[in-house]
């Protein structure tokens, strides 16, 4: 992965959560990131049972640390379903809050 060690210091995440990293770079010049990460123990919200990977969801979120090029972030997001409930809910993840479409880092900027 040529951008792991550059990606895990920008966003401030362990390289070993990164499942998959895939860059990709438009005519107009800006960068488009593919990212998922390592699944992890997720429990149901409400019952506290593991829950079971049940699709991918792709959000794209804005980021603005490169001042000189747009970059979008393509991440990957689990969900998952819960077993007792059949009700589902997403992983966990550095970049963003739930129901945001921009990342943290452009947040504090």
């Amino acid at each position: 992965m040529p951008y792991e060690n550059f990606i895990t210091k920008l966003f401030n995440v362990n390289p070993s959560d990164l499942l998959k990293v895939t860059d990709t770079e438009r005519k107009d010049g800006s960068i488009i990131l593919r990212i998922r990460l390592v699944a992890k123990y997720n429990l149901c919200p409400i019952c506290r049972t593991p829950g079971k990977i049940h699709a991918y969801y792709k959000r794209e979120l804005k980021h603005s640390t490169f001042s000189n090029r747009p970059c979008e972030i393509c991440y990957e997001q689990r969900r998952y379903i819960c077993p007792e409930y059949a009700t589902t809910f997403s992983e966990s993840n550095p970049f963003i809050n739930t129901s945001e479409r921009v990342n943290y880092e452009t947040i504090a900027t």
